[in-house]
């Protein structure tokens, strides 16, 4: 790294409190939240029906990672569904 880098890095260090580590790892905490809540939305309104659909699906945004990972867990395809790929 040149020295405008680093002096730039430690002005926003002093300013803000954020080092880019820690800016990092809040922008991959965010991505995997994102693709989870995507992923488990999907299933739910795939896989239920009736009062479920919205019940899983404000579990998912109430109890933002362990919602999702809940849901796309628990939900399984019923047996009459059809599935189309």
């Amino acid at each position: 790294m040149n020295s405008q880098t680093m002096e730039m890095q430690q002005i926003m260090n002093q300013k803000v409190g954020v080092t880019m580590s820690f800016f990092l790892i809040q922008v991959v905490i965010l991505f995997v939240w994102a693709v989870l809540t995507i992923l488990a939305i999907r299933k739910a309104a795939k896989h239920t029906r009736g009062s479920a659909t919205p019940i899983w699906i404000l579990l998912v945004f109430l109890v933002p990672i362990l919602g999702a990972i809940t849901t796309l867990l628990c939900i399984q395809p019923s047996p009459t569904s059809e599935t189309s790929s």
